[in-house]
């Protein structure tokens, strides 16, 4: 599966984080992805 298939089906299952707020952990990594730094850190 390429980057993209990966993250839609994380996005699809629902899945959130387990903080406070419950973030959609697809959106996060489709956030990460996106982003344009060389440095990324994505916390689970």
């Amino acid at each position: 599966m390429s980057q993209d298939e990966v993250i839609e089906e994380i996005i699809k299952s629902g899945i959130r984080g387990r903080g406070g707020a419950g973030f959609p952990t697809g959106k996060k990594w489709e956030l990460t992805k996106r982003s344009t730094s060389r440095a990324k850190i994505c916390c689970m």
